[in-house]
């Protein structure tokens, strides 16, 4: 069985829209862009819901937000996993409020309190080394490097990212801007803004800009990340996972940062690297419908001789079988939620409804909301509705959603095929 290290780098806020390997050409980001380079990429991760402690449910134990919470008792959440397998497991956050459900079962727990607190709200770094997320990555760094155990380890490392502080050198967006252009953001408060009935298109400018400059610093703090992990010798080399916890909207339906209930793709769709030490995928990508809930058993079949048993009682499934097979079998539709919306998505239609969450456990065929329909991919921004002209389509993406539910009620992974039989869809 090898015994790979694996680190996993999971940022909140960071869109699959901001890199360069995404189609990202409004400022460079050359660090991701080589890392990208060498790794198998997801172009079609999804968030299954909005809050973060659904979407780390769905990292650290492989169950889709809308289970029943008894469905956690049923598997080993994924420090756990890795611990009973001889793993020294770390948590490196700079997040207080990471959902604390699993946090306590990693061996090691750093990087928090001191990196987050360094500074007053108000205060901007002078110097890219002085940010946050700078100091936190260090603190990462620090931890690759200082590690002398000959147990294989598991490093989790989660940033405020997007989410945190704004706090990058003024400069950087400096460089994004031209003469006559509206000025650049001066406080390092993240965003939370709902722009009322018309656009303003120098905010969202302003916004925008602010919101480059702090993946810019991201890319440099990747670039001494992989410099450390590089530059550590290993047997049998590191699995890399780089994944965005959530989007971050930055105008496209109306609000600028925040958490969006209503389910739109720039809150939900995310980027998600996988580096092998095996060169598996290195320079393909696939389009398939992944989640963050397929990550735990990507890298638990990378350890094992056989496909491991978690496959068995999971939402999620192994990735690296797409990098090995272009045709192999996968999920037709990804389901998200939050506390007011509920959303169905395919390789070629979109759907997302305004429905309370009490209720879409009692949606049935009679009196359900019409909700908003897209094109995919062809409608990238969810801007053309054709609900309207698309009946059928609703219906059957309704039925669908209603009916992976039940499967979910039932403590069942969702079918691969939840909408295959439908010549609409």
């Amino acid at each position: 069985m090898p015994r790979h290290n694996i680190l996993v780098a999971s940022i909140d806020g960071l869109r699959a829209s901001s890199l360069g390997a995404y189609g990202n050409t409004a400022f460079a980001t050359p660090s991701l862009d080589e890392f990208a380079a060498q790794s198998f990429l997801l172009d079609a991760c999804f968030a299954p819901a909005m809050d973060l402690q659904g979407v780390y449910r769905a990292l650290w134990k492989s169950f889709h937000p809308l289970r029943p919470l008894a469905s956690d008792m049923q598997v080993e959440d994924l420090p756990q996993y890795f611990g009973s397998r001889g793993y020294v497991t770390s948590l490196i956050t700079d997040d207080s409020d990471l959902p604390a459900f699993s946090a306590g079962e990693f061996t090691e727990i750093s990087g928090g309190g001191a990196a987050a607190e360094h500074n007053t709200p108000e205060a901007r770094a002078n110097e890219l080394i002085e940010t946050a997320m700078a100091r936190l990555f260090a603190a990462a760094c620090d931890a690759v490097l200082s590690e002398t155990r000959s147990a294989p380890r598991l490093m989790w490392l989660h940033s405020k990212g997007m989410y945190g502080r704004w706090d990058g050198p003024l400069e950087l967006q400096q460089s994004l801007r031209d003469e006559g252009d509206p000025p650049p953001v001066e406080t390092v408060l993240p965003p939370d803004l709902t722009m009322g009935g018309a656009d303003d298109p120098d905010a969202v400018f302003q916004y925008s800009c602010a919101y480059a400059a702090q993946v810019m610093v991201l890319d440099e703090c990747w670039k001494a990340l992989m410099a450390a992990v590089d530059s550590v010798r290993s047997e049998d080399g590191w699995i890399i996972v780089l994944i965005g916890a959530r989007g971050f909207p930055l105008g496209e339906h109306g609000r600028i940062g925040g958490e969006d209930p209503r389910l739109y793709g720039e809150q939900l769709h995310v980027p998600w690297l996988i580096r092998f030490p095996n060169g598996l995928g290195r320079l393909a990508r696939s389009g398939a419908l992944t989640s963050h809930f397929d990550l735990f058993p990507t890298i638990a079949a990378a350890l094992e001789e056989t496909s491991p048993a978690i496959l068995a009682n999971v939402d999620g499934m192994d990735v690296a079988s797409l990098a090995r097979s272009a045709r192999f079998p996968w999920r037709d539709a990804l389901l998200s939620a939050s506390a007011t919306s509920r959303s169905i998505r395919t390789a070629g239609w979109y759907l997302r409804q305004d429905m309370p969450f009490g209720e879409i456990e009692a949606a049935s065929s009679t009196g359900r909301p019409s909700g908003e329909l897209f094109v995919r991919p062809d409608d990238r921004w969810e801007a053309n509705d054709v609900a309207k002209l698309c009946t059928d389509t609703l219906d059957t993406l309704t039925e669908a959603f209603d009916n992976a539910r039940q499967h979910l009620l039932r403590n069942e992974p969702i079918p691969k095929s939840v909408v295959a039989n439908s010549a609409a869809v």
